[in-house]
């Protein structure tokens, strides 16, 4: 979820890209978990106007009509989602209180505009670690 903007400046949107796909790299260990693949059709993850109101952008960045972000607009026009069964690696203390640690991860967003040259918007995080 991003409010992402191409090459030009302006917000992406559906017609502006032809592409997007996306890898996975695991730096703990240092492998490729997830190859370059698509990531869908760009009309499911692209939006031609700013949506506003998801409870989840406005917690993630504190974003609202009242509270513009540095750009003076709110809202996003990405959203990507990608299971949690993507980034299981994590690694287990062998001795009490066996403590998880989850790995660290580079997630790389690969769009290719319908004119101009491919970007890539990257992301680095390390899941949060949930049992059910």
């Amino acid at each position: 979820m991003c409010r992402l903007l191409g090459q030009s400046g302006a917000l992406v949107t559906r017609a502006s890209l032809s592409t997007i796909q996306y890898s996975i790299r695991d730096l703990t260990k240092g492998t490729t978990e997830t190859a370059l693949t698509s990531a869908g059709a760009v009309a499911d993850l692209v939006y031609n106007d700013l949506q506003q109101g998801d409870m989840r952008w406005q917690l993630a960045t504190g974003e609202d009509a009242d509270n513009l972000g540095p750009d003076s607009r709110h809202g996003f026009n990405f959203l990507l989602t990608l299971g949690a069964t993507l980034f299981n690696n994590f690694d287990v203390e062998s001795v009490a209180p066996f403590r998880v640690t989850p790995h660290e991860y580079a997630v790389s967003v690969v769009l290719t505009p319908a004119s101009g040259t491919v970007f890539h918007v990257p992301y680095r995080f390390r899941p949060i670690p949930t049992w059910v």
